[in-house]
Formats: C-alpha cells, structure tokens, sequence
C-alpha cells in the first residue's frame, strides 16, 4: 500500500466499478476518503485528500497558508520548504484549495450516481472539514448535486466489533489494520488510509456490510452543522476546546 504516496499529485484513474454494492440499493455509490490535516482542531487546515471507488484514485496535496506543526510533520512526514511540499524528503505536487477541490468534485462527477462518501471517524472530523472547505469556496450546490451524505465507519466497528479495549486494543484504523490486514504500512498518508479501509470493510471476518454504511449515513447539510457548531466552540474558547462533539 505504501506505493500509492509515490503518485502525490492530484489523479484520476478509470476502472472497474466499485466492489461494494447493495442489492438493495445499487443507485448508492460508496467513495471511501481520507484528510491529512495540519491538525485536529476546528481550524486546521487539510494537506491531503485522498478517494477511491473500486480501482478508481483520487488524490491531491494541498498548499497550506500557516506552518505546519512540528507533530504533524513527523506523523506523516508532510514538510513545506522555500514554498514547496515534501512527503518524507520527496518533492511533490501540491496546489491551492480551491483547485483540489475543483479537481476532487470533478473526480465524483466522474462517478456518477448517488455518492455516499464515508471515512473512519468521519463524523467527528473529515466530514466537517471537507464540508468546510466545501462551503468556503461557494461550491456546496455543486457538491450535493452528486453527493448525498456522509457514513463513519468508526461507530460501525465499536458496534460490530465489541470489547477491543478490555483486551488492550483500540479501533484506531492502525490497530485494526495491524490484527486483521497483517499490517498498516504507510498509515497517515490519506491514499493509504483510504485503501486500509475499504481492505477491512471487505473482510469477511469484520461483520459489516454495505447497507450498514448506506442505512447509517447523514445528510450533507447534517455534516455541515457539525463543522459549524465545533467551530462555534472552537472561537469562544480555544483554551479549553478537547474534542469533536457531534
């Protein structure tokens, strides 16, 4: 999996549909994402979004307009020097926002259908922010023209896979990963991310299914408020802000 951070700027590629269908609900299009962001707090900003639907990529680095702190960069080795990105010592492409959102809507339009775009924790992170950013750059009408929500995986797998941490494990998406793929390589990069997840959906000793996802999905404009209400929190008291609530 590690291979996918060698192809860092934005890309689409055509393939095959989408392993994960319902019979219930074909006109459903499950899109797996990911963001590597400068932090977790309200504020961050995103440096990375990565998509898959089937052998379908997306991917995309994205300038920041502040540092990028210390912690972050050892995490996922995403560094910026004289104005130009680097993935651990690599140079590679990076643009604005507003053009990796540009060429990300481009890539769901590519697909078609109804999208639902789901991630790990995404409830209480990458769905508010790209919702964000989504409505930051004046294209949420455009955007909900091909998606129709956001499902989280996290809340799937404490319900389906219970009692992990009675026994010293967690259902942060490495340590999942490490048990039932045999190993997280390249984890905190958003492509690699992307494709450990749609890798432990499609395990058949992980009990959930697509319909879970599809039957558990929230609205965009759901998602939305999320973002808006933590950063509501966020802005009155930086200080004591902890965590995402939804």
């Amino acid at each position: 999996m590690s291979s996918t951070l060698e192809a860092s700027s934005s890309s689409t590629e055509s393939s095959p549909e989408s392993p994960l269908k319902s019979p219930l609900h074909p006109e459903y299009k499950i899109v797996f994402f990911d963001l590597e962001t400068t932090g977790l707090e309200p504020n961050c900003e995103i440096l990375q979004i990565a998509a898959k639907y089937g052998s379908r990529m997306y991917r995309t680095y994205i300038l920041p307009t502040g540092p990028i702190p210390q912690i972050v960069k050892d995490i996922t080795g995403i560094d910026m020097k004289n104005n130009k990105m680097y993935v651990r010592g690599r140079p590679v492409t990076a643009v604005p926002k507003s053009t990796a959102l540009y060429t990300f809507i481009a890539f769901l339009k590519s697909l078609g259908g109804k999208i639902i775009l789901v991630a790990h924790n995404c409830f209480k992170f990458d769905g508010p922010l790209l919702t964000a950013i989504v409505y930051r750059e004046k294209k949420m009408t455009e955007f909900q023209e091909m998606v129709i929500g956001f499902s989280d995986t996290l809340p799937l797998f404490r319900e389906y896979l219970p009692g992990r941490r009675e026994i010293g494990r967690t259902y942060g998406l490495k340590s999942l990963a490490d048990e039932f793929l045999g190993e997280s390589a390249g984890a905190h990069d958003a492509m690699n991310d992307t494709c450990m997840l749609e890798q432990l959906i499609m395990r058949d000793n992980i009990p959930i299914n697509v319909d879970d996802i599809i039957f558990s999905y929230e609205g965009v404009d759901v998602v939305s408020r999320m973002f808006h209400k933590n950063w509501r929190r966020y802005c009155r008291s930086p200080e004591t802000w902890d965590t995402w609530k939804l």
